[in-house]
């Protein structure tokens, strides 16, 4: 397993925001480790939860821009 994301800076939690408080809070605060290479264009982002999908998204927006053609998202629970 690689940490490919490192968070920046910290975030407010995100329990009680709304969505666009949400993508506001997470947007700027992660960067990719290292640009991905042949054999790593399939990623699989773990998380213990998902309500709005802001965190899960931008992962997957930066890891794309990385160099990743596919990623997906693996979670324990969800909110409706």
């Amino acid at each position: 397993m690689a940490t490919l994301l490192r968070k920046t800076r910290r975030t407010k939690p995100m329990y009680g925001l709304r969505v666009s408080q949400r993508r506001a809070n997470i947007m700027d605060s992660l960067v990719c480790t290292r640009e991905l290479g042949d054999g790593e264009k399939t990623v699989l982002l773990i998380d213990d939860i998902i309500t709005t999908g802001c965190t899960a998204a931008e992962c997957a927006r930066l890891l794309r821009k990385s160099g990743a053609e596919r990623v997906y998202a693996l979670t324990a629970a969800g909110v409706k």
